[in-house]
C-alpha cells in the first residue's frame, strides 16, 4: 500500500509539473504550494482545469464578511406582489446565507494561534430584490408556528439550499427547503422543510407534506448536496439525485428512499487524470445541488453540476483540520480546491447521462486582478433558471463572502467545453441557429 500512495503522488507531481509548464506559469509545481495557503488561492492549470467564464461579471452580494453558502429561490407571483407592496423595491428571490460567528470576522484559514477562532454557524434568511440587493432587516423564524421538530434541526444546518416550483398561482405555494446536519449523537442528518412567507418580516417552517415522505430527515443516510427531482405536486413522485453516476444519475425516490445500490465508481476517461485520480477511496464526482430543466431547448433534458474537491486525493497539497478546539495552522477546516463540471442528462427515468463538460472549472478569484486564479473555497449553492434564456449561480468563497452570477444559456452552453456536434445531437438542434438570446 505504501508503494501504491508513493506512485500515486509521484504521478500527479509530474502531472502538475508538465502541466504548470504547458500553462506558462514559471517554476514547478512546488513554487504554487507555499504561497497557495497563504493566498487562499490556486492555479486550476495545475490540475487540467480552467478558470470560467472570464468574460462575465461576478458580483458579491452586499451582506458584509461571514455570510457566504447562499442558497437561492424565486418567490411565488403572489409573494412577490405582496412584498413589493410594503417595500418600494421588487422583490424577487429568498437566499439564506450561512454566517459563521467568529469574533474577529471570518476567518478562511485556520490560525492556531488566534485566541478568537471557535467553529460557530447559524442561517439567517433575507430577501433580495430583481438587482440583487438585500432587503433588511433578515426574516424571522416563527417559533410559535413552526414545526417544533424542524424549528430544533433548522438552527443546525449546514448549508440550506432552496427549491421553487412552476406553481406561482398556487394558494399553497412553498419553497422547499433542505441541509446536512453534522450532529453528535448520530454521525448524519439530512433534513427536508416547508418554507412560508408569513408577511413581510417572518417565515414558517413545517414539514414536507407528500405522500411519499413520512420523516422530515434521513438519519445515519451519508448524502450531502443532493438535487431534487419533485415539481412541487402532490401528486408526482418525490425523488432526489444520490449522486451524479457517470452513465446514469443515481435516482433515489421517496423519504426514507428505496434500498440504496452499490455506488458506480468513476474510472479514468476524456477527462484525463482529473477523474482517475480526484478521490482516493470513491473517484466520483459530488453533486452540487439541483438541476435545471432545459426541455424547451433540449427536449427532454436536464442541466445540473458536479464537482470535486481535489485535497482529498492530493495530500500533498493543504490538509484538513478536523479538531475544532485545536486546528492546525494554515488548514481549511473541510474541503478545499474545488471544481465543477456541467452534467446533461435526461430529466425522466432511467435519468441517463447525455453529455458532460470536457473541462472542470473554477471561478475566477475576485481579488485576482490577472483572472488565472480561484479562490482554495468556492462552493456552489444556488443554481436557477432566470427568464427563458438566462441562469443564475450562487456560491460562497474561503467561507467569508456570497457572491453571484448571471449567464446566458447560450454562452454556458458553448464556452464550456461541451463537445457540439454531441449537444446538436442530443438537442434535435444546432446552438448557433437556436432561438437563445446569444449574451453572455
Amino acid at each position: 500500500m505504501k508503494m501504491i500512495a508513493i506512485l500515486l503522488l509521484t504521478k500527479l507531481l509530474i502531472n502538475a509539473v508538465i502541466m504548470t509548464k504547458s500553462s506558462g506559469v514559471e517554476g514547478g509545481a512546488s513554487s504554487l504550494l507555499l504561497p497557495y495557503v497563504e493566498k487562499a488561492k490556486f492555479d486550476p492549470r495545475q490540475y487540467a482545469a480552467i478558470v470560467w467564464p472570464r468574460n462575465t461579471k461576478h458580483n458579491v452580494f452586499n451582506v458584509g464578511g461571514g455570510w457566504y453558502n447562499p442558497g437561492i429561490a424565486i418567490l411565488s407571483e403572489k409573494d412577490r406582489k405582496e412584498l413589493s407592496s410594503v417595500y418600494t423595491k421588487i422583490i424577487t428571490y429568498l437566499v439564506t446565507f450561512k454566517r459563521n460567528l467568529y469574533v474577529g470576522g471570518c476567518i478562511p484559514l485556520t490560525d492556531s494561534t488566534s485566541t478568537n477562532y471557535s467553529h460557530k454557524n447559524q442561517q439567517s434568511f433575507i430577501l433580495v430584490d430583481n438587482e440583487m440587493q438585500p432587503v433588511w432587516p433578515e426574516l424571522r423564524i416563527d417559533d410559535e408556528n413552526s414545526d417544533p421538530s424542524i424549528l430544533k434541526l433548522i438552527k443546525s444546518c449546514e448549508d440550506i439550499r432552496l427549491e421553487s416550483f412552476d406553481q406561482q398561482q398556487d394558494e399553497n405555494y412553498e419553497i422547499l427547503g433542505h441541509c446536512h446536519i453534522y450532529n453528535h449523537n448520530v454521525k448524519f442528518v439530512y433534513l427536508f422543510f416547508q418554507i412560508s412567507i408569513t408577511n413581510s418580516s417572518t417565515i414558517r417552517v413545517s414539514r414536507l407534506d407528500h405522500p411519499e415522505v413520512s420523516m422530515e430527515s434521513l438519519i445515519n443516510y451519508r448524502v450531502q448536496n443532493i438535487g431534487i427531482l419533485w415539481n412541487g405536486k402532490k401528486g408526482n413522485h418525490f425523488e432526489f439525485i444520490e449522486w451524479p453516476r457517470l452513465d446514469t444519475l443515481d435516482v433515489r425516490r421517496g423519504i426514507p428512499p428505496i434500498k440504496r445500490q452499490e455506488q458506480q465508481k468513476f474510472k479514468s476517461g476524456n477527462n484525463g487524470f482529473i477523474l482517475a485520480e480526484i478521490d482516493n477511496t470513491t473517484k466520483r464526482v459530488h453533486g452540487t445541488g439541483s438541476p435545471i430543466d432545459l426541455a424547451d431547448i433540449c427536449p427532454g433534458t436536464m442541466l445540473l453540476i458536479g464537482h470535486v474537491h481535489l485535497d482529498s486525493a492530493l495530500h500533498h497539497h493543504a490538509f484538513h483540520s478536523y479538531d475544532f478546539k485545536k486546528p492546525k495552522k494554515n488548514v481549511t477546516l473541510f474541503g478545499n480546491t474545488y471544481l465543477f463540471n456541467f452534467i446533461l442528462s435526461q430529466n425522466t427515468s432511467p435519468f441517463k447521462t447525455l453529455a458532460s463538460s470536457t473541462t472542470f472549472f473554477c471561478f475566477p478569484s475576485l481579488t485576482d486582478n490577472s483572472n488565472d486564479l480561484c479562490d482554495i473555497i468556492q462552493f456552489i449553492t444556488g443554481f436557477i433558471r432566470i427568464g427563458q434564456n438566462k441562469v443564475l449561480i450562487t456560491y460562497g468563497i474561503n467561507d467569508c463572502q456570497s457572491a453571484w452570477l448571471e449567464i446566458s444559456i447560450h454562452s454556458l452552453l458553448s464556452s464550456i467545453g461541451f463537445n457540439s456536434s454531441l449537444l446538436s445531437s442530443v438537442c434535435s438542434l444546432s446552438l448557433a441557429t437556436a432561438n437563445i438570446i446569444h449574451q453572455p
